[in-house]
């Protein structure tokens, strides 16, 4: 596990980060166009008007020697709900992830949801 939080943001900044460590959230626009993110708690999820679950999708190690293969891009959301899958490293998501705020996160569900803004020529739309 990275602790050193610098090699984590040069990391995030690494330009084929997509291709292999593929990070996923979803959102949804609410009734007046306004992004929500769906967010995980702690026994359902809910849209949020700041926060989105960031999910993974590749091989997951265990410190058992274990692998698990994740796919977070099958995943649509809730049954019924016209939401998109995005990638949140993307030149043109619509919304910017605050990736220092959620790599300094101490909470169980700060560490898995992450605040986020609509990107500023988005929300001018």
């Amino acid at each position: 596990m990275l602790k050193n939080k610098e090699v984590v943001f040069d990391i995030l900044k690494y330009p084929r980060l997509a291709e292999l460590a593929p990070l996923r959230i979803i959102v949804k626009k609410d009734e007046d166009g306004k992004y929500l993110g769906y967010c995980e708690n702690s026994f359902s999820m809910s849209w949020e008007t700041n926060r989105v679950n960031v999910c993974w999708s590749g091989v997951a190690y265990s410190n058992l020697g274990t692998t698990h293969t994740l796919d977070a891009t099958n995943t649509k959301g809730p049954a019924g709900v016209n939401c998109e899958i995005l990638d949140p490293l993307s030149e043109d998501c619509p919304i910017r992830i605050d990736w220092e705020r959620w790599l300094n996160a101490t909470g169980k569900y700060d560490q898995r949801n992450a605040s986020f803004k609509v990107r500023e020529e988005t929300a001018h739309a």
